[in-house]
């Protein structure tokens, strides 16, 4: 009998792969939205260099198209601590929400107006992804019922996924490199000169616990069997046309060509029920609303942390009960580059991260990405900028190019304090969050800043203004995780080591939900090799392994 795996993201395509190459069918159940052919024709006219002016505007975000006045008062509600400065529902992929599509009652959830990033589109929030994909470090594994060595190789498989950019540098004594090290991603001028800077200084940034080095991405940095490779068109904040930062369509459109493989479009999935024939699957068909019902062996939520939570919750009739949710409080900092390096005033060639930094302030450990000031990133800042001295704003206009923009995230520990419970039930539960701000991260990211300042010699940048919150609560709104955490002895809306959800025989949950904590750098990367891992334990415990089930194959390169 098939398997269904619920949701087409990262960690969807991952215990997908994992599990169609030890022998088992799968059918994914997905809502499935894609991006308008209206942005597909817009791609093109980038890539043969044909967009006019109003081709381009499409590519900003919605909070970027506020006018001038409005732009001015979000501003002063965003120092004020009354909107999030970052809202990462406004992020379009060129010019198309389609990521962000139907949310409302798809992933029905209420947070007291702070953003949430949810999606119902195939591929997930890959779609409008910054691409950061760390592993946890070697000391990151205390809350985890796993060790290093249980996730090493299917972090492995993920690089290879990914087609994950990286290389050994000041970072990997922290974050370890798996699989091979790959062509490196273009740097802009201060990027370049401040990664010479680091090389140079490697044992006194040591000495003073600091990690630097290049960003670790999933871009495909050279054409290959998969795609082309990076272009250098700096649109990568606006969706790149070129379609080189990884989604996890990339793997689906691979996985359609299996013969054990289905994938099911049009589906909301409400929820499961199991007896003696196996899970049986009720979901609402998105055209018509009738209802849908198919039964499987086995059942792989992956559907996202609040819909898998809600789905659990739902099925299991464990209702209004709280459950901790974690997410990465996230503040921006502007930084000037003191490193030697050229000072150019053209358009950055890449708008990713391009370096990071692991900084451990009083024993916790800060992760910090570093992005050029892209006009994506100017234009958000030009309404605050207008209110300095003229004088001012011509020295900045000067200094762009050694300006960079700072993504602070403190680990989920300290950040806001989140509390979920799943309320209301047929035919949709909603999950209701509250968050309590947490001091501790402020207190962090003030002794930071100071550790900026003092060291700002052997680091080669200094902060050029205060830090400023991604949101009122100060959570980045982008890296929920938890719900249905991983644990060696499991309890209600809890999982173990192989995401078995408690009370239930044939159900596991493989993405963000089971984390059991969460680690300032993105999860993306440790999500999609616990997937894998998953789907792996899952075939060999029924003697389905490559090597000996008559009815594997291998994936389609």
């Amino acid at each position: 009998m098939t398997v269904a795996v619920i949701g087409s993201g990262p960690s969807g395509v991952a215990v997908a792969s994992a599990l169609l190459e030890g022998g088992v069918e799968v059918e994914m159940l997905d809502f499935g939205h894609v991006i308008d052919p209206e942005a597909e024709s817009l791609a093109q006219a980038l890539r043969e260099e044909s967009a006019g002016p109003e081709d381009r505007r499409r590519l900003e975000s919605v909070g970027a198209r506020r006018d001038f006045k409005a732009s001015l008062l979000h501003w002063l509600d965003v120092l004020r601590g009354k909107a999030p400065l970052l809202d990462v529902t406004e992020k379009l992929r060129l010019g198309s929400g389609f990521a962000f599509e139907d949310v409302g009652w798809g992933v029905p959830a209420r947070a007291g107006g702070a953003p949430l990033a949810r999606s119902l589109a195939r591929g997930g929030l890959s779609n409008v992804w910054g691409a950061a994909c760390y592993p946890l470090a070697k000391g990151e594994f205390t809350n985890w019922p796993l060790a290093e060595v249980d996730l090493s190789p299917h972090y492995t498989e993920a690089t290879r996924i990914l087609s994950l950019s990286q290389i050994e540098d000041g970072l990997s004594s922290v974050y370890p490199l798996y699989g091979k090290a790959s062509g490196s991603l273009p740097l802009n001028e201060a990027a370049r000169g401040l990664a010479n800077h680091w090389a140079s200084r490697g044992d006194r940034l040591a000495a003073l616990g600091v990690h630097a080095g290049r960003a670790r991405l999933a871009v495909r940095s050279e054409d290959n069997e998969t795609g082309v490779g990076c272009r250098s068109c700096g649109l990568c904040l606006s969706g790149c046309p070129y379609d080189s930062i990884y989604r996890a369509d990339w793997t689906l459109e691979r996985l359609e060509e299996h013969a054990s493989f289905r994938y099911q479009g049009g589906l909301w999935v409400q929820r499961f029920v199991e007896d003696s024939s196996g899970v049986r699957v009720e979901a609402l068909a998105v055209e018509g609303r009738e209802r849908v019902e198919k039964t499987y062996r086995a059942v792989f939520l992956a559907a996202g942390t609040l819909s898998s939570l809600r789905i659990a919750a739902q099925s299991l009739g464990y209702l209004d009960r709280p459950v901790r949710l974690f997410d990465n409080d996230l503040y921006l900092v502007p930084l000037w580059c003191r490193a030697e390096t050229a000072v150019s005033s053209a358009p950055p060639r890449f708008s990713l991260n391009e370096l990071a930094l692991r900084i451990e302030v009083e024993g916790e450990p800060l992760h910090v990405q570093l992005y050029a000031m892209s006009s994506q990133v100017v234009e958000r800042f030009r309404p605050l900028l207008s209110i300095l001295p003229k004088a001012v704003q011509g020295w900045i206009d000067g200094q762009m190019g050694r300006l960079m923009l700072g993504f602070v995230f403190l680990p989920g520990r300290s950040s806001a304090r989140i509390e979920a419970r799943v309320v209301g039930d047929d035919p949709v539960a909603e999950v209701r969050l509250s968050q309590q701000r947490n001091a501790e991260g402020r207190k962090r990211v003030g002794e930071l800043m100071r550790f900026l300042r003092r060291h700002r010699e052997d680091l080669g940048l200094v902060p050029v203004w205060t830090p400023f919150r991604s949101t009122p609560a100060g959570h980045s709104g982008g890296h929920l995780a938890g719900g249905l955490p991983m644990t060696a002895s499991p309890g209600v809306l809890e999982t173990d080591s192989n995401g078995q959800l408690q009370g239930a025989e044939a159900v596991f949950a493989v993405d963000s939900a089971v984390l059991p904590d969460l680690p300032a750098q993105n999860s993306t990367y440790t999500i999609m090799a616990n997937a894998h891992r998953i789907g792996v334990a899952y075939a060999a415990g029924r003697g389905l392994r490559p090597s000996d089930s008559p009815g594997s194959e291998p994936l389609p390169e």
